[in-house]
C-alpha cells in the first residue's frame, strides 16, 4: 500500500519504520524543515517503562485546586471551557481502581516497547546516545512511600524491578546523590529504565529508512487536509500540491484534530506544555536519570550533556518571553536541588518548550477510524519517547489486519 504518515516527530517515524519493515510504500510529511523539530526535539530523554502510572488518580484529584490556582510552580492553568470539560473527563478515571487498572495497561505496553526498541536497535545500529542508566525518583513524606509500594505490588507480577530506597541506599546506587542540597528521604529505584535523545533517534532512523527502504520523507510542507471520496481516504493535500495515497496515519500530536475536525472526527486530547534546558555536565553529574518528583522535573544525561526538563503548563500559546521565564524557573529549581549536577554558567544555554498531546484516560489513541484507510496514532502525552516502537507497531498491525479485511 502506499501510506502516507504525517508527523516527523518519534512517533511518526516509529511509525513509519514498522509501516516499511510490513513492504509499504511509505511517505512522512512534516511541516518543520527537518524530523524530530517539534515536542520530540527537546524532551526528558527517559524511556520510563517502569514508570508510567496514569495522570487521572485520587492523589490528582486532592491536588486538583492547588493547580488550579496555580499555586504549585510546577504547574501553570490557563483555564478555558474545553479544558475544564476534559478536566471533567479526566475526573472520570481518577477512581483507585481506574487508575490502577490505566496504569497496568500503560506498564505492559511499555514492556513491549522496550522490547521492540532492543530489536530496533540491533536490526538498525543507530545510534541516539542510548544508555541503560537506570531512574530514580526522589519521594518524601508516608503517603508518597505507601502509594508507591502499592504501585509496586500491582507491577510485580509483571516483572517489574522497582524497589524503594532510603536516602543513604540511594547515595550507594548514585553517589551523585550526596551533593543534592538534601538527601531525598526515599526514591524509587529502577535499574532497567534507560534514556536516549529522542530527537537523535528520529533523525537517524529516518536516514536508515531513506537508506534502506522505499519510505521518503517531505519537510518544510504544512497539511493542509485529507482528501476522501466514498468516506476512503486517497490523498494528503499539500500547500505545494498532493500525495496520492491508499491510507493515512495521523501522528500529528496536539495539531491532530485540526486535520481530523473537517471530516467529522474529534480527538478528547488537549496539550500539556513541558520545558527544557540542556546544559554541558557539571562536577558531579549523576548517571542515574533522576527525577525530582515534588518539582515536577527530571535530570537526564545525555552523553556530556544535562538536560532539566519538566513543569506541566495546560496553556495554550506561549511566546518566547514565557518560554524564558519557565526555563529560568526550571534553571533556578534545578541549581537550588542539585548545584554540581550541571554547569549552570554556561553560556549557551539550549532552552525548549513542547506540547505534550494528553488523553483524559492516559492512554494513547493508536486506531482505525470509521474513514476506510485513516488511522491515528496519537495521544501519548508525557509518553511518547517510551511508548514510541509499541505504537508504532501496533498501527502497522492494524493497517495490515484492515488491508486483509
Amino acid at each position: 500500500m502506499r501510506i502516507a504518515v504525517i508527523g516527523a516527530g518519534v512517533v511518526g517515524v516509529a511509525t513509519a519504520y514498522y509501516l516499511s519493515l510490513s513492504g509499504h510504500d511509505v511517505t512522512v510529511v512534516d511541516r518543520n524543515a527537518g524530523p524530530g523539530e517539534g515536542t520530540s526535539f527537546a524532551n526528558g530523554g527517559q524511556l520510563s517503562y517502569s514508570f508510567s502510572d496514569a495522570l487521572g488518580s485520587p492523589e490528582f484529584i486532592r491536588a486538583l485546586p492547588g493547580l488550579v490556582m496555580n499555586k504549585d510552580e510546577g504547574a501553570r492553568v490557563a483555564l478555558s471551557p474545553g479544558l475544564a470539560l476534559w478536566g471533567l473527563k479526566l475526573l472520570r478515571h481518577s477512581s483507585r481502581r481506574q487508575s490502577d487498572e490505566l496504569s497496568l495497561k500503560t506498564y505492559r505496553n511499555a514492556l513491549r516497547s522496550n522490547e521492540l526498541m532492543q530489536s530496533l536497535r540491533e536490526h538498525t545500529g543507530i545510534e541516539f546516545d542510548y544508555r541503560d542508566s537506570g531512574k530514580m525518583i526522589n519521594i518524601s513524606g508516608a503517603d508518597a512511600i505507601r502509594r508507591a509500594e502499592h504501585a509496586i505490588r500491582l507491577k510485580n507480577e509483571y516483572g517489574c524491578d522497582n524497589v524503594i530506597l532510603t536516602g543513604w541506599e540511594a547515595v550507594e546506587v548514585e553517589p551523585a546523590l550526596k551533593t543534592f542540597s538534601e538527601l531525598p528521604e526515599a526514591c524509587i529505584y529502577s535499574s532497567g529504565d534507560q534514556v536516549g535523545d529522542a530527537q537523535m533517534f528520529t533523525a537517524s532512523l529516518s536516514e536508515w529508512l531513506s537508506s534502506n527502504t522505499t519510505c521518503r520523507f517531505e519537510y518544510g510542507e504544512p497539511v493542509s487536509g485529507i482528501s476522501t471520496s466514498n468516506r476512503r481516504t486517497n490523498a494528503v493535500e499539500l500547500q505545494s500540491g498532493s500525495i496520492d495515497c491508499d491510507a493515512v496515519v495521523v501522528c500529528a500530536g496536539t495539531d491532530s484534530n485540526a486535520l481530523l475536525r473537517p471530516l467529522g472526527l474529534k480527538l478528547p486530547i488537549r496539550g500539556m506544555r513541558g520545558y527544557s534546558v540542556t546544559l554541558p555536565v557539571g562536577e558531579h553529574p549523576p548517571v542515574t536519570s533522576i527525577t525530582a518528583h515534588a518539582q515536577h522535573f527530571v535530570f537526564s544525561r545525555l552523553g556530556e550533556r544535562i538536560r532539566i526538563a519538566g513543569f506541566a503548563d495546560f496553556i495554550a500559546e506561549c511566546d518566547d518571553q514565557q518560554v524564558r521565564q519557565r526555563t529560568d524557573d526550571l534553571l533556578r529549581i534545578a541549581r537550588a536541588i542539585a548545584p554540581a549536577t550541571a554547569d549552570y554558567d554556561a553560556a549557551e544555554k539550549h532552552r525548549w518548550s513542547g506540547v505534550r498531546p494528553m488523553t483524559p484516560n492516559s492512554q494513547p489513541i493508536v486506531s482505525a477510524t470509521p474513514i476506510d484507510g485513516l488511522f491515528i496514532n496519537t495521544g501519548h502525552g508525557m509518553l511518547g519517547w517510551t511508548l514510541a516502537c509499541a505504537s508504532g507497531d501496533t498501527l502497522a498491525t492494524l493497517v495490515r489486519e484492515g488491508a486483509a479485511s
